[in-house]
């Protein structure tokens, strides 16, 4: 049995966002190496 079926819950619509990552793959790795951007 699923997890899901489980629950008794329907899934309805699903929906695949690909975001901004993938099309800026430089930028995106020249943050990663900039840790003190990614601290809060």
């Amino acid at each position: 049995m699923k997890f899901t079926e489980k629950l008794k819950v329907e899934i309805l619509e699903m929906a695949g966002l690909e975001g901004l990552s993938p099309h800026h793959r430089k930028e995106k790795n020249r943050l990663y190496k900039d840790q003190e951007k990614w601290k809060m």
